[in-house]
């Protein structure tokens, strides 16, 4: 321990010869300079770098990267310096002061822009976004026909200034085939052709644009204005019948098995499509489909590298509704999509559709309510609510409903007015009580033998009135009420 401590000593004093030698005392750091590259120039060796570090430890953190105007000492200890250069300022400007806020609003500050309910704050329409399960109905994106269509009119200006023509824009129609003031037509643009290399039908594709209300017509030429705008308007755009809205549709069965193939409209879609997009198939009304109909699509190949499966269907993948007809093609909603469907895919119709089809994967709510029906401590709403009326009913008992006087013994069976010595001479035959001849009873004497047949085997009070002389308390405070009730049974004293 004594030779290291020797051996530091003399490292010490060999460094401060060689500084005194030397003639060092500080350096000032220029830009680009480092800390291996200072002991190389002042000391001629780049391993003295670390014995700088040694003494300047608390001004530098990184030997390469040196802040340019810091002082660099060769002996000693170096006191902390804090060097604010040109990278260390800050051009941030100063705070603006909030007076601002209590001066009144500006004409300008007060206009409120009035924006169309269908785009949301971020700028996205809802008619974009693919989250929407459109169960409820919607407007087609496309319509289908078979051969092409003869168009009413088309459109040749507009009034605006700008290549797009969009919603409340003023436009101008040619007539050709008797356009009609006051009625809303349907814009397309001229059709795409329809055909796959795998299907062995041909159809054509109308893409719906918006619709035009036709408001005057003047010098031959019709001017309407844009009610809706699903896509840009370009002049030149055709006006067919307005397309119709697709209806809430139940699921039907098909006539037949049959198989069909995907096709897709490229003008406005890419080759894939996905869950909740519109598509074509290439079967039509004269194959018996109809709106509501179910196409399957099944997985035959292995999607990472298209190889062939089984030729069964039993691997599901999708389920698409028909909701367009036309003779030979149609247009249909992917409803249920597992994954991406290229064109040309594959479907299978249903026959049959008495088992539910397969929803979308269960959101967070559903599975809150399965982990709750598995839980045999918690109840339902049915079940919580019954037990709450059973609970109301235990602390309140309903009240014993009397028997009406149909229900009630036969004379007969009921004491004779004879027979009961207790009771009031009444001249009806009834058995009830009234509530004045209760009061009146006579101390009880023993009963008739005619009215012993008669009397109550039980011994359980009975909830009418009691013709005993000395009635219990139970029986006085019934006997205020002067409700119809069952003929009451003697007991013996």
């Amino acid at each position: 321990m004594i030779a290291l401590l020797f051996l530091l000593a003399a490292y010490a004093n060999e460094w401060e010869e060689l500084i005194m030698s030397k003639g060092l005392t500080t350096h000032v750091v220029k830009k680009g300079e480092t800390l291996p590259g200072i002991a190389r120039k002042y000391l001629g060796n780049e391993s003295y770098w670390k014995k700088l570090l040694e003494i300047n430890r608390q001004n530098i953190k990184n030997p390469i990267h040196l802040k340019v105007g810091l002082r660099i000492a060769f002996l000693g200890t170096a006191p902390k310096e804090h060097i604010i250069t040109a990278d260390d300022a800050s051009d941030k400007p100063p705070k603006r002061p909030l007076e601002w806020k209590e001066l009144p609003k500006q004409s300008w500050e007060r206009f409120n822009s009035i924006q169309n309910v269908s785009i949301d704050l971020l700028g996205f329409g809802s008619s974009n976004k693919t989250n929407k399960v459109r169960t409820y109905g919607f407007t087609p994106t496309a319509f289908p026909a078979t051969e092409k269509i003869n168009y009413l009119g088309q459109i040749v200006g507009a009034k605006t200034t700008f290549a797009n023509i969009v919603e409340t824009d003023i436009v101008y129609c040619d007539s050709i085939d008797n356009l009609q003031v006051g009625e809303t037509y349907g814009i397309t643009q001229s059709p795409t052709l329809l055909k796959g290399y795998e299907s062995d039908r041909v159809g054509y594709s109308y893409l719906n644009k918006g619709t035009v209300k036709i408001l005057g017509i003047r010098d031959q030429i019709f001017f309407g204005q844009v009610m809706t705008s699903l896509t840009p308007i370009k002049r030149g755009d055709y006006l067919m019948p307005r397309i119709k809205r697709v209806p809430e549709l139940i699921p039907v069965p098909g006539p037949s098995a049959m198989k069909a193939r995907i096709l897709i409209d490229r003008s406005y879609s890419t080759g894939i499509t996905a869950q909740y997009k519109e598509i074509f198939i290439d079967r039509g009304y004269i194959d018996g489909i109809s709106p509501g109909m179910i196409f399957r699509i099944y997985q035959h190949k292995d999607p990472s590298n298209s190889k062939f499966v089984t030729s069964a269907d039993y691997i599901f993948e999708g389920d698409i509704q028909v909701t367009q007809v036309a003779s030979h093609i149609a247009t249909g909603i992917i409803i249920h999509g597992e994954s991406t469907f290229p064109e040309q895919t594959e479907l299978s119709l249903l026959t049959s559709i008495g088992a539910p089809l397969p929803s979308a994967r269960k959101t967070d709510s559903d599975l809150d309510k399965l982990e709750a029906t598995d839980n045999p401590e918690t109840l339902g709403d049915h079940d919580a609510k019954e037990i709450k009326q059973l609970e109301a009913w235990r602390r309140n008992p309903s009240p014993v409903i009397s028997p009406s006087p149909e229900a009630s013994p036969s004379p007969e069976a009921s004491p004779s007015p004879e027979a009961s010595p207790s009771s009031s001479p009444s001249p009806s035959p009834s058995p009830s009580p009234s509530p004045e001849a209760s009061p009146s009873s006579s101390p009880s004497p023993s009963p008739s033998p005619e009215a012993s047949p008669s009397s109550s085997p039980s011994p359980s009070p009975s909830p009418s009135p009691s013709l005993e002389a000395s009635p219990s308390p139970e029986a006085s405070t019934s006997e205020e009420t002067p409700t119809e009730t069952a003929p009451p049974s003697l007991t013996p004293p």
